[in-house]
C-alpha cells in the first residue's frame, strides 16, 4: 500500500506534454509521491548498446485532495489512445499560478495498464488531511527529458511507431 513519504513538492505531474509551449497552471498539476522506471538494453561484446530497448513500466504515484479535481484525471486514464504526461522537477510558479520557471522534466508517451487507488486519513477530525493516493503503472514507448533553461532535449527512448 502506498504511503506518504515527504508533505514537499518536488515534483509535479501533468497530463499532457509540457513542449508544447502553452502555460501550464498550477490547478492542473497533481502532487507526485514516487516514480520509477527501469531503462535496459543490450550490450554487445565491446560494451556498446544495440537492439531495442527492453519494455519500460513507469511507476508513479500522485497525491491530491480528493476534491473534484480528478474527474479530468479519471477520463484522461480511460483513454484507448497512447497519453503523453511530464513530470516537471522543482517547478517554480507566477503570481498567476502557472509554471515560471523548473529544473527539468521528463515527458513520457504510452498506456496506462494499471492503475490502484489508496484513500487516507491521518487525522480524522481535520478534513484536509485527508489524501487520495493514485499509483499508475504506464508502458512506455518513449521518454524524452528536457533541460530547464535553454530547453536542451535528450531522447532517453525514441519515441517510434505505436
Amino acid at each position: 500500500m502506498p504511503q506518504i513519504l515527504s508533505n514537499q513538492v518536488k515534483a509535479l505531474f501533468f497530463m499532457e506534454n509540457m513542449t508544447k509551449g502553452a502555460p501550464i497552471p498550477q490547478r492542473q498539476c497533481l502532487t507526485v509521491q514516487h516514480f520509477d522506471y527501469c531503462s535496459k538494453r543490450t550490450l554487445n561484446k565491446e560494451g556498446w548498446p544495440y537492439g531495442p530497448s527492453s519494455s519500460i513500466i513507469l511507476h508513479v504515484t500522485v497525491k491530491s485532495q480528493p476534491n473534484g479535481r480528478y474527474k479530468q484525471f479519471y477520463q484522461w486514464l480511460k483513454s484507448d489512445e497512447p497519453l503523453t504526461c511530464s513530470l516537471l522537477f522543482n517547478a517554480a510558479f507566477d503570481s498567476d499560478r502557472k509554471v515560471r520557471d523548473y529544473d527539468g522534466a521528463m515527458v513520457f508517451t504510452g498506456y496506462v495498464v494499471d492503475v490502484e487507488e489508496t484513500f487516507l486519513s491521518h487525522a480524522p477530525q481535520k478534513k484536509d488531511s485527508r489524501q487520495m493516493l493514485t499509483d499508475l503503472q504506464i508502458l512506455v514507448s518513449s521518454i524524452e527529458y528536457v533541460g530547464a533553461g535553454q530547453n536542451q532535449t535528450l531522447f532517453i527512448i525514441q519515441p517510434e511507431n505505436l
